[in-house]
């Protein structure tokens, strides 16, 4: 783990080529490799590789045209603002983190069946749209349900705790299956907010990133505070957790019971 540091500009040859101080590290390194930077793309390719970048989608034939009919020195930028403020750019950024959280519209093993937890999905493309601060799309995640008063919105977020594969097995083991949600949420939260992997130190030390199995233990006591019930198919109480939807749709999703 080495730790971020600023760095000197590096000093480059074709001065004029640069436009901010990431060209400098890049021309640098073209420099250095004895290479030169590949002519500008022309503005038909630029609009497209912006607009798959930002939203996901190709420009239409209109939008094209008004940004090659736009001759001012911020055309590209006011392409690029327009885009940020489109819906569909929380939409495009939203698919890499929903990868990261293994969210899915089924719950995995055998059956595979559908589950309702798209209210979670939506929270975090409204959370890019709105250009959320980092540490409250964070806290809101991880321990949402437990802030004081907590809102719809943060209980929605803390849905975050329950993607994981699931099981409706008759066989199932409650403690077995315990066991395997906990060290589900320790993997994936070592993965998506710290960056690194816990999933050895279910076994073992691993003394190269300091990752010391009580640590894990540790996490994985945190991640057990959700409550979850070994099989899916388990009915009881089910008019009640009923009654309590529909009172509250919005909290469809992390309504279940969750320990404080």
């Amino acid at each position: 783990m080495i730790a971020a540091k600023k760095h000197e500009l590096p000093k480059v040859k074709n001065a004029a080529w640069v436009r901010n101080d990431i060209d400098r590290f890049v021309l640098a390194r073209l420099e250095h490799e004895g290479m030169a930077p590949s002519p500008e793309a022309d503005r038909r390719t630029l609009i497209r590789r912006l607009s798959f970048d930002l939203v996901g989608l190709p420009p239409t034939p209109d939008e094209v045209d008004a940004f090659l009919a736009d001759n001012g020195r911020d055309a590209y930028e006011k392409v690029v603002d327009r885009l940020l403020g489109s819906k569909h750019f929380g939409e495009r950024m939203a698919v890499h983190w929903l990868d990261v959280v293994r969210y899915a519209d089924t719950a995995g093993y055998h059956s595979d069946n559908h589950r309702d937890v798209y209210l979670y999905r939506d929270w975090v493309i409204d959370a890019f749209n709105n250009n959320m601060p980092f540490r409250d799309f964070a806290v809101a995640q991880i321990a949402g349900d437990m802030m004081p008063n907590p809102t719809n919105d943060q209980k929605i977020a803390s849905g975050h705790n329950r993607l994981l594969q699931t099981t409706e097995e008759g066989g199932g083991q409650a403690k077995e299956y315990t066991a395997k949600y906990a060290a589900d949420r320790v993997r994936n939260f070592s993965v998506a907010w710290l960056g690194l992997t816990l999933g050895c130190t279910e076994c073992h030390d691993l003394e190269l990133i300091d990752s010391r199995s009580a640590s894990r233990l540790s996490r994985r006591a945190t991640r057990r505070t959700a409550k979850h019930r070994t099989r899916r198919g388990d009915l009881s109480g089910c008019q009640q957790r009923r009654e309590r939807l529909t009172a509250c749709r919005t909290d469809a999703y992390t309504s279940l019971p969750v320990a404080h």
